[in-house]
């Protein structure tokens, strides 16, 4: 098969039009897919101490991990990230995520959603 050939007698690479996500430099007040593109993805299973300091809110997530000592499984937490925000922020992110507990919520059978 020719090098140019892809899986499953599709077309050539070079007959293969390029996909594009973004056109550089992005779009003035968009998203960048190019800079984003290594973003860590936190989860966290807690909220660990957290507090306000001259208009900055603070937040640290913690996750849960499953740690062997001794031969016993036991459970071990971990802070996998440190939130810092402006007050501001801090507000638009409370109101997403009530939001987003509101989208959570199975309606009644009358109700949309």
């Amino acid at each position: 098969m020719p090098r140019d050939k892809l899986p499953g007698g599709g077309p050539t690479l070079a007959e293969e039009a390029p996909s594009v996500s973004e056109i550089v430099p992005c779009r003035r007040n968009e998203v960048s897919a190019i800079a984003s593109a290594d973003a860590p993805i936190l989860y966290c299973d807690w909220i660990g101490p957290k507090g306000c300091s001259q208009s900055v809110a603070a937040i640290t997530l913690e996750a849960i991990r499953l740690m062997t000592v001794g031969g016993e499984v036991v459970h071990d937490r971990v802070v996998v990230g440190h939130l810092r925000m402006p007050l501001q922020t801090m507000r638009v992110l409370r109101k997403a995520l009530e939001e987003m507990e509101l989208l959570g919520k199975t309606p009644a059978s009358s109700e949309k959603n």
